[in-house]
């Protein structure tokens, strides 16, 4: 809402409009001699009204933090738009308009402003102010519903919505005599915008501390006029409540056409906002902070405590500012000398460790390659018959828990005929291809004695929870094979990796089965992570080559 208000207070110089004729006197007081008389319009904003274009489209300092599973991206900008419709502008409307020097006050107008443009001096206050030309003054304007208590504004609990008050520095010459002031609401409020690359399943729990009592609980507020400092007569605590809701369960239905406007989470299209708080004008941004303590998002529960802001940042009176935080899913690193850890520690994220393999299960210690390789057969012995390959035939579990890869790639007893297939590139090229996989820099450390190997069907269902599945969603869904695979990608590419299965292309597992009604054994196949699949549901017959994304076990 902004309402304005025009007055005509001003003329020119007195020798400029009046002459010595009898005929043209006036009741009108003159202006001092070697000043002007200066009038003025008035203009009210809400929150989210002020923003010069050149402030609105700054960009805001951004600061990242790491807790646990996720990384969290900061940042605090005023809010660009309209924020509040809690008041309504009625007519008459009484303000204080006093000019100051550098010696102290100057002129004073009391008065009430009308919608007809017109203005009505209070009995015994002027109705403009006599000031020195090409001088710098102060001015300070306060509404009706603040008090003038010596050098001290007070404006009472039951008046901190509608108390308006404003304070400008402005150059006076006789080319512009009429002065526009703006006056602003009393306090100053913030939000947090909590963003995510999928939906919020729970609330977030949290709160807001600051290193001391800056939230108003009641009670009314003073600003002192020469220090222009607040302080606050009523209650007011350093903690307040920040919770904020889950996202509807609905969008995270792939069927939903809002979960494709997410591109599988390659966007931060999900949002938890919290209300908005009231917080004492000047408060320093850098001594607030968010502490999340319960919700979830990606893998771990939410449990962080971030500043809102990462530089000194005074809070502005009648400004109203969001604090947004964008929540990175962080991937765990596999090194070349056997140690894990984040994209901040490789040498991509400014570190000094080499990543060979993204993490996909740390309670196994099982990692995936970063590199994909090129086009291969399964075997080129019985490709295309009811002959099994691994031994047993059957595995003694059901192929999705099938967890036997480096078993399959690596023993003798894998294999029907005897063979090491990790050592048979003639007969069992992509057991062989995964086997001699070159990361591209040697493995040291307790990585040195490990080995590659072409993971089986239920090691490959290890990746469900990196792209926010569940083994079970990811069997039940098939060949359809819709999930937030983007953030995984992103992770990979972002360490120079390259796994991307191209349309209609797959990776191969070391998993055979004989489906009901073929007289053929088959192999199982994943598709990942080809903009948004992650599916296990396709089986395919032996004498077809498709790609190769070796696995390890690095402990």
């Amino acid at each position: 809402m902004k309402t304005k208000f025009y007055i005509s207070l001003f003329t020119l110089l007195g020798t400029l409009f009046f002459t010595g004729c009898s005929s043209d006197k006036t009741d009108e007081p003159q202006p001092e001699p070697g000043k002007i008389k200066v009038g003025f319009t008035m203009e009210e904003k809400d929150f989210g009204e002020d923003i010069a274009i050149t402030r609105a489209t700054a960009t805001p300092v951004k600061q990242t933090y790491e807790f646990g599973d996720c990384e969290a991206e900061v940042s605090i900008a005023r809010d660009t738009t309209k924020q509040s419709a809690t008041r309504t502008v009625t007519f008459p409307v009484h303000y204080t308009i006093r000019a100051y020097d550098q010696y102290g006050p100057k002129g004073e107008l009391r008065g009430t402003f009308t919608s007809n443009n017109s203005f009505t001096p209070d009995p015994g206050s002027p109705a403009y102010m006599s000031l020195t030309s090409n001088q710098t003054y102060t001015f300070v304007f306060f509404n009706g519903d603040v008090t003038l208590n010596g050098n001290k504004l007070d404006v009472a609990a039951s008046k901190m919505t509608t108390a308006r008050i404003g304070r400008e520095n402005i150059l006076i010459n006789s080319l512009s005599p009429t002065i526009h002031l703006t006056s602003k609401p009393v306090g100053c409020r913030f939000r947090t915008k909590i963003m995510g690359r999928i939906h919020f399943s729970t609330p977030i729990t949290a709160n807001v501390s600051a290193n001391k009592d800056i939230f108003p609980q009641g009670g009314g507020l003073s600003l002192d006029l020469s220090t222009w400092t607040y302080s606050y007569s009523g209650t007011a605590t350093a903690s307040v409540a920040n919770n904020s809701p889950a996202t509807p369960v609905s969008e995270f239905d792939p069927a939903n056409p809002n979960y494709l406007k997410n591109f599988f989470g390659a966007q931060y299209y999900y949002t938890s906002i919290g209300d908005y708080h009231s917080v004492i004008p000047e408060s320093n941004a850098k001594d607030i902070r968010l502490n999340i303590t319960g919700g979830k998002l990606y893998w771990e529960p939410l449990n962080m405590s971030l500043p809102l802001s990462a530089t000194s940042l005074k809070l502005e009176q009648g400004t109203s500012y969001t604090v947004t935080i964008k929540l990175k899913p962080s991937f765990t690193y596999l090194f070349s000398d056997g140690s894990t850890g984040k994209f901040k520690d490789s040498r991509q994220g400014g570190g000094s460790k080499t990543a060979v393999a993204i993490v996909v299960d740390k309670g196994l210690h099982l990692a995936m390659a970063l590199k994909q390789q090129n086009d291969t057969y399964w075997t080129t012995v019985h490709q295309h018959d009811n002959v099994p390959i691994n031994n047993p035939a059957s595995p003694p579990v059901s192929i999705y828990d099938d967890m036997n890869g480096e078993h399959w790639t690596w023993d003798a007893s894998g294999s029907v005929d005897g063979s090491i297939k990790a050592n048979e590139p003639a007969k069992y090229p992509a057991f062989y291809v995964a086997a001699h996989y070159n990361p591209g820099v040697p493995l040291t450390g307790t990585l040195a004695t490990k080995r590659w190997y072409l993971p089986s069907l239920g090691e490959v269902l290890c990746l469900a929870p990196l792209v926010f599945e569940t083994k079970a969603s990811i069997i039940a869904r098939g060949t359809s094979g819709n999930a937030n695979a983007y953030p995984l990608k992103e992770a990979i590419d972002q360490v120079g990796g390259n796994v991307d299965s191209s349309a209609g292309g797959d990776f191969l597992t070391s998993t055979e089965e004989r489906p009901p009604y073929y007289s053929y054994w088959m192999v199982r196949l994943f598709r990942l992570p080809y903009g948004q699949y992650f599916l296990v549901g396709t089986s395919l017959y032996r004498d077809y080559s498709r790609l190769v994304l070796p696995f390890i076990k690095y402990q």
